[in-house]
C-alpha cells in the first residue's frame, strides 16, 4: 500500500466517523422533537401501518380482487335466494297435500299413544317402586340391644 492510499484511507475513514457524529446528533434532535410534538412510537406504527393499507386498497391488484369477490357473492346469494324461495313454496304446497295431512294426523296419533303407554307405565314402575320400598321397610327389624359383658375384678 502506498502512503498516498493510506492518508487516503485514514481520511475516509475520519469522515465517516464524524458523518456518524453529525447523524447521531441529528437523531437525537428528531426524537426530541418528536417527543415535544407528542409524536411516540406507536403513532409512527400505526401510521405507517394505516399508510401501507390505503397503498393496498388503491392497488389495482386489490380492486380487481374486490370486483371478483363482490361478483362472486352476487350470484351465489341468487342461486341460493332463488333455491330457499322455490323450496319453500314446494314445502307450503307438500303441506296443503292431503297425503300430508293424513301423515302428519297417524304420526300425532301414534306420539299419543306412546305418550299415554309411556306415562301409564312409569307411574306403573312408581307403583311397583312404592312397593319394593314398603316391603323394604316392614321386613327391616330393628336391632335389639346386645347386653354388655361383665368381667369379674
Amino acid at each position: 500500500m502506498t502512503t498516498r492510499a493510506k492518508h487516503e484511507l485514514a481520511r475516509v475513514e475520519e469522515e465517516i466517523t464524524t458523518l456518524r457524529t453529525v447523524l447521531q446528533s441529528k437523531i437525537r434532535h428528531a426524537s426530541e422533537l418528536k417527543r415535544k410534538l407528542g409524536i411516540t412510537v406507536w403513532k409512527e406504527i400505526t401510521d405507517d401501518m394505516s399508510q401501507g393499507i390505503k397503498n393496498v386498497k388503491e392497488s389495482n391488484v386489490y380492486q380487481k380482487t374486490e370486483t371478483a369477490i363482490k361478483t362472486t357473492a352476487g350470484k351465489t346469494t341468487s342461486v341460493l335466494g332463488g333455491f330457499t324461495s322455490k323450496l319453500t313454496g314446494k314445502i307450503s304446497e307438500m303441506k296443503q297435500s292431503d297425503s300430508f295431512r293424513s301423515f302428519e294426523e297417524r304420526v300425532g296419533s301414534a306420539y299419543e299413544n306412546v305418550k299415554s303407554k309411556v306415562s301409564s307405565r312409569s307411574s306403573s314402575v312408581q307403583s311397583l317402586s312404592d312397593l319394593q320400598n314398603d316391603e323394604r321397610r316392614s321386613s327391616v327389624t330393628t336391632p335389639t340391644a346386645i347386653p354388655e359383658e361383665k368381667t369379674v375384678p
